[in-house]
């Protein structure tokens, strides 16, 4: 990518290496639709046709970005290059804190393996070469005393309400604490963050202390705003015992303010890619005594195209530094990534971590069902039905309720129906909206009163609520990856949770790969869906039972009219009316509400 100087004196004529184009009117034609202006008197603009959403700036601050991540376009080519490190002196590293409690040292290999195969837990490149030979991976723990935390650690797991480790911490803290690069791939709500914060703190705590100007130690880097407050705030809840301080790094705050507050002494940056290089441009910062680097939502950060900020960020890197991969999935670019820099475990390859053995991680603890509709209408009457039987209608109901739809002006048309029709106390939730009111509904979702949020895939990834127990996507999303994110919102810290999806024919590309996965964690496929799936391989022609479906925009679907693949003619869809949406607060395992 050709370079940017602040906000763009782009050099007439210039190209990218995707073959984009600058012309001499100040318009930047980017592939897939994409254009960027900046007149010479007012703000830039950047308009993405593709998905409809329009990111705007002015003195360095953002106002909307549909991927909840607003950076500028003059991060996209930063200055800072990789350095020579055979010419920097560099302070020594330790990254071997892990002591075996007595108890794991003398569990057998049979024990060892029933306890990864109780919590479906797979671990690749099983080996570490040390003074003493080959040792096998660490054997997993089964509680917070077995992991070796110091007191102030697993004081303030006891005091903020922690029972149990998760599947994926049990293996993930060993595996950490020996000071192994890994990569970890889990389904959503499986309690990754405090996975590799609480090792990250051991390992701040026992380097030598930061002296002015030496940058932080422990970088975590996450693709948006949202997620980089949620750890942060995590790093925060275990660290105040130790001392250890934190700062968020992301697009849309003031550059100055947050480039002030990175100059500060910090332990760790929690950082979106984009702003992060901004500000060690700018040179807030710089990075020589990193030693642990955790990317988080690895998978989503490379659909985000920050595949190339990545890279000049870990160039900045001490090569011996520590390095943990989270993803979802374990994607073609996302294991390129990993081959890549996940390399400083004495030369060899990475452990390897997975929780549930799908290709796609899908959390089992969700019921999840899918609801077939002919119009918006229809499931918009769906959802204030299913609302009502969640009893999530009303601010401080036991349980919460996350509504996804796919674009700005369906979330607010949503809104302000169920608050001035239906009478429904909800907020909601999209890029649209200013920083201080998002800040504002997630605070209230997580810590207040409220119940029920309509949002778009702002809140799709990342973000731990607890008590979310019902998600429904109004609107299907468009990839499969994007519906486990979104299922993912619910059934952590296994409780069981309820997924409703509602499904027309422009959905039908969702179908096949959701069948595939509702099998593979033994869940019922509904015929409709099943119907469904098998006309994606099929063909779309003339039926009356589907009519021409409409979205909400009014225009025809490209789909046009569905044909069944049975040879009987099929009743009109009826939509159901989701009357078992309660549950029993009595029983321990709740009834499922869609059956």
């Amino acid at each position: 990518m050709a370079e940017y100087n602040a906000w763009g004196s782009y050099q007439p004529g210039a190209a990218s290496q995707r073959g984009d184009t600058w012309s001499g009117s100040s318009t930047w034609q980017a592939s897939g639709g994409n254009s960027w202006s900046e007149p010479s008197a007012s703000k830039a603009s950047w308009d993405n046709h593709r998905s409809g959403s329009t990111w705007d700036t002015a003195g360095g601050s953002s106002s909307s970005w549909s991927a909840c991540d607003a950076t500028s376009w003059a991060d996209k080519a930063p200055a800072i290059k990789k350095l020579e490190w055979k010419d920097i002196q560099l302070v020594p590293i330790e990254k071997n804190f892990y002591q075996e409690h007595p108890i794991v040292a003398g569990r057998s290999d049979e024990e060892v393996n029933e306890l990864r195969r109780i919590h479906d837990i797979e671990v690749l490149n099983g080996t570490i070469v040390s003074a003493d030979g080959v040792k096998d991976v660490p054997k997993p723990i089964t509680t917070f005393e077995e992991a070796s935390f110091p007191e102030w650690i697993l004081s303030r797991l006891s005091m903020i309400g922690f029972k149990d480790p998760t599947a994926i911490q049990i293996q993930v803290w060993p595996v950490a604490l020996q000071g192994r690069d890994l990569i970890g791939i889990a389904e959503t709500g499986s309690g990754k963050t405090v996975a590799y914060v609480l090792p990250m703190l051991v390992h701040i705590v026992a380097q030598e202390e930061l002296k002015p100007g030496e940058g932080p130690v422990g970088v975590v880097l996450c693709p948006t705003r949202e997620l980089t407050i949620q750890i942060d705030e995590v790093v925060r809840d275990f660290s105040g015992l130790s001392g250890i301080k934190s700062v968020a790094i992301y697009g849309g705050g003031d550059v100055k303010q947050q480039g002030a507050r990175l100059q500060d002494k910090n332990d760790v940056v929690v950082a979106c890619p984009g702003r992060f290089i901004q500000l060690l441009n700018d040179g807030y910062s710089n990075l020589n005594r990193v030693t642990y680097v955790v990317l988080d939502e690895a998978d989503e950060m490379l659909n985000e195209s920050f595949g190339e900020q990545i890279e000049l960020i870990l160039g900045q890197v001490r090569p011996e530094r520590q390095m943990l991969m989270f993803s979802a999935t374990w994607k073609k670019d996302v294991q390129t990534l990993a081959r890549a820099y996940c390399t400083a475990s004495e030369g060899m390859e990475p452990v390897m971590i997975r929780v549930g053995r799908d290709k796609l991680a899908v959390c089992r603890n969700v019921k999840q069902q899918v609801l077939a509709c002919e119009n918006y209408e229809d499931k918009y009457q769906a959802l204030v039905k299913a609302i009502r039987r969640s009893k999530c209608d009303k601010n401080g109901s036991q349980h919460k309720c996350l509504v996804f739809a796919r674009s700005q002006k369906t979330v607010d048309d949503i809104v302000w129906r169920l608050q001035s029709e239906d009478h429904m106390e909800v907020e909601g939730m999209h890029a649209g909206k200013k920083m201080t009111d998002r800040l504002w509904v997630l605070h209230e979702l997580r810590h207040g009163h409220l119940s029920c949020v309509i949002s778009t895939a702002c809140l799709g990834r990342g973000h731990d609520i607890s008590r979310v127990r019902y998600v429904i996507n109004f609107d299907a999303p468009e990839t499969i990856e994007d519906y486990i994110h979104r299922v993912g919102r619910t059934g952590r810290a296994g409780e069981t949770g309820f997924a409703m999806t509602f499904m027309t024919p422009r959905d039908v590309q969702l179908a096949d790969p959701l069948v595939m996965i509702l099998e593979s964690i033994g869940q019922q496929v509904e015929p409709k869906l099943q119907e469904m799936a098998s006309q994606a391989r099929g063909t779309w022609t003339t039926n009356e039972a589907w009519g021409d479906y409409k979205d909400e925009s009014g225009a025809p679907s490209a789909w046009g009219r569905y044909k069944p693949a049975t040879s009987e003619e099929e009743k009109p869809v009826q939509i159901q009316t989701a009357d078992q949406w309660h549950t029993n607060p009595q029983e321990a395992e709740p009834e499922n509400p869609f059956s």
